[in-house]
Formats: C-alpha cells, structure tokens, sequence
C-alpha cells in the first residue's frame, strides 16, 4: 500500500511515500520515504511528527523524529508502537534553515486512516513564529486529561483503601493450617465467617488408604468447602498405611504391610469414623519387618504404647497438630516422660533430655545398638520395662533424683551391665526390680554400696575386688 501526500508552494512539490516491509522478526516496519521536485529541498533538515490516534479518535501515543537529512529523499523508519492503533494518524513536516535552525514552513496532514490513505498536506508559510505546533498542543491537553484521570483514580483509591483499612480494623481474622505427612502443607488467614480452599490430596499412593477427610484437631471437626471460619483452625488429614485393623475403642491391634517394600507405617488419625489413640494394651507386639519410618498421628496421647511395635524404625514423625507427643533427635516425648526410643536408632550413647521426669513403660525396649544410657538429673521414676531387651547396653547411669524404681524397671539388657547409682537405692528397691535374668553389677557410693549389700546379701553384686564389700575403688571415687 501506498500513501502519497502532496503540497504546493514557493519550495516546490513534497510528495510522501510509505512501504510496508516485512522484517526477519516477523514484525510489520514501516517505512516513510519524502520526496520533493524542488531543486533546493536538499538545502533544508527536516523534522517528522506523528500523533496516533484509537478507533475512538483519542490521541494515545506521539513521536518526534531526529533531525532528518536530505538525501534523495527524507527517509524515516516509524516505531512499530505508532501503528498499532486503528484510528487515524495526524502528521506534520517541519523544515528549518540548518545555519540558524530557523523554521521555513510547517506542513500537516490530519486524519489520515493509520497510514493507509492519501491526503494532502497543507502548507503554512505565513506567521510561522506564531504558529503553535498543533500535534504538541493535542499531546499536552491529552497529558492534562490523564492528570485529571490519575487524580481521580488516586483519589478513588485512597478512598477505597480507607475503607478496606476501617473494615480490617474491626474484621476479625483467624488461621488456619493444614497438616499432613507431619507437615504443614497450607497456612493463611482467613476474615471471620469467609472460608478456605484445602490443598489437593487426590494423588495418594495405592500403599495408602484414606477417608478423604481434613479433621479439626481441637474438636475433630471435619473441614469442607463451605465451612464457615470462626476461630484458628489446624486440619490434618486422615491418611493410613493399608493393612491396619483397629477396634471398636480406636486402638490399633494389627498391621498387616500392603506389599514388602513399604518402608514407612503411617498411623492413622480416624478409622471408619472413630478417633484412634494408640495400640491395644492386650494385644502381642506388632512386628513391622522392613519398616524404618514411623508417622504418629495428632490423636496419639502419652498412653499409646508404641513399644507394641517390634522392628527396626529409625526415623520417628509426630503431627505438629499433636498437643501430647514431641520428637526430639528420633526419640518420642511428652512434656514429663520419655515415651519411646526407636528400636532401629543406630546411637551407642544416648542422655535423655533434660526436665524429664519419668521413664515410661516399654520406653527403651528392644534396642541392639546402645551401649550407654545416662539418665540426668530430674528424673524420678522407671516404670516397668523402662529400659528392657536392649542387647548392648552395657551401662545405665541414674541420677540422685530417684525415687521410685518399678519391679523390672531394668532387665534383659547386655549380660553383666553396670548400673551406676549416684544416690541410695535401698529404700524403693527389690530383689526383682532389676529382674534376675542377668548378672548385673550395681555400683553405688560406697556407703551405699555397703546398705545395698546388708539388706540384699550380694545378689547381683559380684565381689571381685578383695578390700572391698562390693565395688572397687574407681566407683567409690566417683560417686562419694
């Protein structure tokens, strides 16, 4: 397509030419070329002007070209952004003397159909010292307008914030989470009465069973998509490894593994509609073979009996949402007790945490890889079974805090095990509570030494050294 413009004057005939040229970038370029039959136009530098307007006849963007030279031509290439609107375009030749940059003459050419027609372009050689530049003049009125636009756009949104922050300041807002794999999957905040999307958890394994529900850990409330949030939520969602049975009271009392590759038992938060809580108290340890990881549901309390277990797990998970259990470094804690020491954790020393009270039933059971347990300070009761069945351990140090040791509380653990006593056992211990089974060494202070031979003869106190009425002398000196 063509475009020709044409003026008549004392400087001769213009005549403007457009080319459409296909670039390598596939874009559209356009090309103005600007011809004249005057001998002397060669003698002028030039400027081009261009105001583009949209299909509604508002001026949207303006261009002003470099000083352009003469040369067989005037030749410009315009800006691909300046053909992009469908309306028309206004166009304006400026020539200027190059010694003084003076203005000769103005040339315009309005509303041409974005390029595509022809049209003359008037010439105005008359008064050019007060002739305004016309495109500028439209550009600077349309830079008015979008003040006065901005302006009230600002004005709207400093309104419509003011409102949004007076609305927050009395809005209520509350958290909520959702939980799963002892993960936190999603967490926002949600405006009192709105509700709140659950993450996507169609894409479970085939190993893993589910009721397909996110309960509510406070009340078990179950999540759905038109819940109405009125408080902090925590949703975790009830997934399971397949082949758990649980009774009628929530306690789990088998496992039977889906295939056996499974490396990890995912204990389950609900099970066909009733909370599950731990493992059934009558029922014969559970053997998980192959099993290494162990997840623990928010239900589970500090009563749940997880030495029922019988395999090797190393690696312990507890959900957050679980407001009794902790785990720190693999091991199972509440706030007062240590609940369970994983059978397959691979430690040789191992010292229970510090502001713990009690050693609980089955707590350190079953364990081929501990060789010394030191127990700190604070701790005041092992029930029984508390440290059992633990075939290298070799040496259990108790603290002075002591005060109540439970028949069997220690037994079956590594033949000859020492048993360290920083404080007198005589007054809450037994004949049976270390069990019988071994030939353990308990070595206390001397003096103490010497009440525990008195009343118990030396059952279970081998006499090895001569001089003294049971330990040797490294014990006495560490315990006196």
């Amino acid at each position: 397509m063509i475009l020709k413009f044409k003026y008549h004057g004392d400087t001769g005939l213009l005549e403007a030419y457009q080319s459409y040229i296909l670039a390598q970038n596939s874009s559209m370029s356009d090309t103005v070329v600007i011809t004249s039959t005057a001998s002397d136009a060669g003698k002028y530098d030039y400027c081009l002007e261009f105001v583009c307007y949209n299909s509604k006849n508002i001026p949207k963007a303006q261009y002003i070209s470099p000083i352009l030279k003469y040369e067989d031509g005037i030749t410009f290439t315009l800006p691909n952004n300046l053909t992009e609107y469908k309306g028309h375009v206004d166009m304006q030749l400026t020539g200027y003397l190059p010694e003084d940059n003076s203005v000769v003459f103005k040339s315009i050419a309005k509303n041409c159909k974005a390029f595509d027609v022809e049209g003359s372009l008037n010439v105005l050689e008359s008064d050019l010292g007060e002739t305004p530049n016309v495109l500028t003049e439209v550009m600077k009125q349309l830079d008015e307008l979008n003040n006065v636009h901005e302006e009230i756009v600002e004005n709207a949104r400093d309104e419509f914030e003011g409102i949004c922050n007076q609305r927050l300041k009395v809005a209520e807002f509350h958290r909520v989470r959702f939980y799963a794999f002892a993960e936190l999957f999603k967490e926002c905040y949600v405006m009192d009465g709105g509700t709140v999307t659950a993450p996507d958890m169609s894409n479970l394994s085939e190993e893993l069973d589910t009721d397909g529900n996110w309960y509510n850990d406070g009340n078990r409330e179950i999540y759905s998509a038109d819940l109405k949030i009125t408080h902090n939520y925590d949703f975790v969602y009830n997934f399971y490894s397949k082949g758990i049975s649980v009774n009628s009271s929530g306690f789990i009392t088998g496992y039977t593994p889906y295939n056996s590759e499974i490396k990890q038992l995912i204990l389950p938060e609900c099970f066909e509609g009733r909370t599950v809580s731990g493992f059934d108290a009558l029922a014969d340890d559970l053997e998980i073979t192959g099993i290494t990881e162990l997840y623990i549901p928010s239900t589970f309390s500090d009563q749940c009996d997880l030495y029922k277990l019988k395999g090797a797990i190393e690696n312990v998970y507890v959900n957050p949402c679980n407001k009794t259990l902790k785990v720190y470094d693999n091991v199972v804690y509440s706030d007062t007790q240590l609940i369970y020491y994983p059978s397959g954790k691979k430690d040789k020393v191992y010292t229970v945490r510090n502001n713990i009270a009690e050693i609980f039933t089955g707590a350190i059971k079953n364990n081929a890889y501990l060789e010394t347990l030191i127990v700190p300070e604070g701790v005041r009761i092992i029930y029984t079974d508390g440290i059992a069945f633990n075939s290298a351990l070799s040496y259990v140090i108790l603290p002075r805090s002591i005060t109540a040791l439970y028949t069997g509380c220690i037994h079956d653990n590594a033949d000859g095990m020492t048993i360290y006593f920083a404080g007198d056992v005589t007054e809450f211990t037994t004949l049976t509570t270390f069990g019988s089974e071994k030939n353990y060494k308990i070595a206390t202070s001397f003096e103490h030494a010497k009440s525990y031979s008195k009343k118990f003869g030396t059952y279970g106190i081998p006499c090895t050294t001569p001089g003294y009425d049971t330990m040797t002398e490294i014990f006495v000196t560490r315990y006196e």
